[in-house]
């Protein structure tokens, strides 16, 4: 009697033991990362008629001719909020005069918009982005910007998150540089933006214009 007593408990924690084995073998399974897999945009238009640098008086690019200044864009729509940290008169030459302070409003879409406060004398500008999407329209990006600005994007894009509509340019430097979560901080020219990513999706930016002090 005792011997089936012991074979049973024994039996029995024999299978207690699989059991925890297989629970921890699955948990492990769970936790490794997936693996990452690179998007890339493939333009399907040549550069003349891309909407940011192309050679139509309508793109982006060519109504601030060399302006040493960045925006908040909105890659699904090309709606955008300029950060005017320096100012130009009618033959684009810069301003050098002492300014105050500049309050902007944007609104991307139905629900996404763009508050932005520039203080010109402190060279720096903060920017709020409220209920931003996170979703990318391909097809649309791969209509109407040439392969040079996608390959911008494409250098910080994956398919692990989705990315948020916005971008930051810059129109001296030409350049386009997502608001992903893997960049908290990054430099564009003469300007430092500093990114906070919130919980709820809202996105926090400090825009620095900080050229080097000696050259």
């Amino acid at each position: 009697m005792k011997k089936c007593i012991l074979s049973a408990i024994g039996g029995a924690l024999t299978m207690l033991v699989a059991i925890v084995i297989a629970a921890n073998i699955s948990a492990n399974s769970k936790q490794e990362p997936e693996e990452y897999e690179h998007i890339d945009y493939v333009s399907s238009i040549e550069q003349a008629s891309c909407a940011f640098c192309g050679d139509s008086e309508d793109a982006l690019f060519a109504q601030y001719p060399d302006e040493d200044n960045v925006a908040i864009v909105n890659l699904n729509t090309f709606e955008y909020q300029k950060i005017s940290m320096n100012s130009y008169d009618e033959n684009g030459q810069m301003i050098a005069e002492s300014e105050g302070y500049y309050k902007g409003y944007m609104v991307f879409g139905q629900d996404t918009y763009v508050h932005s406060k520039t203080f010109f004398n402190r060279s720096y500008a903060t920017v709020e982005i409220h209920n931003a999407k996170y979703s990318i329209d391909i097809e649309f990006l791969e209509s109407n910007l040439c392969q040079d600005c996608l390959d911008m994007l494409n250098v910080f894009y994956w398919t692990e998150e989705a990315p948020p509509e916005c971008a930051v340019i810059n129109f001296k430097e030409k350049e386009i540089r997502p608001l992903d979560q893997c960049l908290t901080w990054f430099m564009m020219g003469n300007y430092g933006v500093d990114c906070d990513y919130k919980d709820n999706g809202n996105i926090f930016l400090r825009v620095f214009y900080c050229p080097p002090r000696y050259s």
